[in-house]
């Protein structure tokens, strides 16, 4: 090799170098600035979250910072060499993610589902998301499609979601329980506001999706997961002796979750399959087996026990032990209004109806805003109905509309009142004024339109628009909104 291509490649070589040189100082550079711009977002989305400021206002705010690193970020992203400045050009990439996510969910937060869907969209088409990354966008995307009432394209991406990232598992191994729970979520959608074959079809998809993970891997930590799951799907769909199958599957006695199971099974022997002696014997079993850790246990389980005696027959029983637990329990007591209703029905069904309105009085009063308290005097009113003592009944029912719409001002905003509304509008329906009850369904709804409580009103609204009214298009309306309103998985109460 001659001196003059010595010289050649050794300049050629500096060159590189310098250039290198240059573009990893300018790849750092764009990375600083990156980091800079959503430091300064997030500061102001702090300050104005400590600041109590105004959603609309945080929201415009908050989200022309987030939106200038976002484009910062994807504008720079591809001018970052990623063989010289790999590090720098990851991370950049997630700073992009971590602010398109950040806008989305300040816009979701704001109700601007299409917003949502319009920058999650483009997040997974123009910015390379691996892993958790790739799996959170997409089923963020597919919550803000449902909210913004595209249930079928939403249900097109969960499914893509569901195969795409099976297992759903982590890295690490560990359960993704957002993906895990998501084809429970779509048949709870689907059987709350869709057509037979809708139901049908997701159920199939649901129990098919669980069942095929229990077995790829029995011992595993999803396997376990997914056969809980199962069970919830059996016991909501009436198979209960399926659920309890599946529950005893679970049972470990060196797992955590042993008396939790244990006490699950008993409560399906009892409320749905009324075999009293065989939950009475589990609950027995859990009560004698407890630990000084378990302590917390003893009180519930002793409740549960007083209620199957009190299912059978043995008053008596049941109340000295409800006797016991009050006296020795006094906080779980007085936080268990169904404690004390059980008490007053121990009377009640032995006879001895003075001393049970006296309890059922006592309910009322102590355990003040609670179902059980508001229900009560439904159930007074009923029973002297039942009984041909019109008067009575009436004057309980006006003291019902009395106590609801108390509770209703003073627990204006809390979930109180979403209780007084429902009570309400049951009551309304009572007295036959039945447009009157949609609308407190609706308005409990409006105002509480992210709770288990307003989605329970507006299927309940929806459903007497349909049947009581005859308002089929107010009903398929209502419906609608349901549907993107129950982005968030419901979990029925057995």
């Amino acid at each position: 090799m001659t001196t003059n291509i010595k010289s050649l490649l050794a300049v050629v070589l500096v060159g590189l170098l310098l250039l290198s040189a240059c573009e990893e100082k300018r790849a750092l550079g764009i990375r600083y600035n990156a980091e800079r711009l959503m430091y300064q977002a997030e500061r102001e989305f702090r300050e104005g979250v400590i600041g109590d400021a105004d959603l609309s206002a945080l929201v415009r705010s908050s989200a022309q910072s987030y939106r200038h690193a976002m484009d910062y970020c994807r504008l720079m992203m591809d001018s970052i060499d990623q063989r010289s400045a790999t590090n720098e050009y990851l991370q950049v990439t997630f700073l992009a993610y971590q602010a398109t996510s950040r806008l989305s969910q300040l816009h979701y937060s704001a109700r601007h589902y299409d917003t949502c869907v319009a920058l999650l969209s483009d997040l997974l088409t123009s910015v390379p998301l691996y892993g958790s990354h790739q799996l959170t966008t997409t089923l963020s995307l597919g919550r803000s499609l449902q909210s913004a009432g595209n249930w079928d394209s939403a249900v097109v991406l969960y499914d893509y979601a569901l195969e795409r990232f099976y297992p759903p598992v982590d890295d690490s191994g560990r359960v993704q329980r957002q993906l895990l729970e998501l084809p429970l979520h779509m048949w709870e959608v689907s059987h709350q506001t869709g057509s037979e074959a809708e139901q049908v079809a997701q159920l199939g998809v649901a129990e098919h999706y669980y069942a095929t993970l229990a077995e790829d891997d029995p011992k595993s930590e999803v396997s376990r997961a997914a056969r809980a799951i199962l069970a919830r799907l059996y016991a909501g769909t009436g198979r209960v002796e399926l659920a309890v199958e599946t529950l005893r599957s679970l049972l470990d006695p060196k797992d955590a979750s042993f008396i939790t199971l244990q006490t699950r099974i008993a409560d399906l022997q009892a409320s749905k399959l009324k075999r009293y002696d065989t939950a009475l014997a589990l609950y027995r079993n859990a009560l004698d087996n407890l630990t000084p850790a378990d302590s917390l246990y003893r009180p519930l389980l002793l409740f549960k026990t007083a209620r199957s005696l009190l299912a059978q027959g043995e008053y008596e029983d049941a109340r000295e032990i409800l006797i016991d637990v009050k006296r020795n329990y006094e906080f779980f007591f007085s936080a268990t209004p169904q404690a004390q209703q059980a008490m007053a029905r121990s009377f009640e069904l032995q006879g001895k109806w003075s001393r049970a309105e006296t309890e059922y009085k006592f309910l009322i009063e102590f355990y003040r805003g609670s179902d059980e308290a508001m229900a009560t005097f439904l159930y007074l009113a009923d029973h002297y109905e039942r009984i041909g003592r019109p008067d009575a009944a009436a004057q309980w029912l006006a003291e019902a509309g009395q106590y609801y719409e108390k509770l209703a001002a003073r627990g204006s905003g809390t979930i109180t009142e979403a209780r007084a509304l429902i009570f309400q509008a049951d009551l309304a329906f009572r007295k036959n004024d039945l447009r009157k009850a949609g609308l407190k369904l609706e308005a409990l709804y409006n105002n509480f339109p992210d709770t288990h409580q307003g989605k329970q009103a507006l299927l309940k609204a929806a459903a007497l628009y349909r049947n009581q009214l005859a308002d089929t298009a107010k009903a398929d309306s209502l419906i609608s909104i349901l549907r993107t309103a129950m982005t968030q998985q419901d979990v029925w109460e057995n």
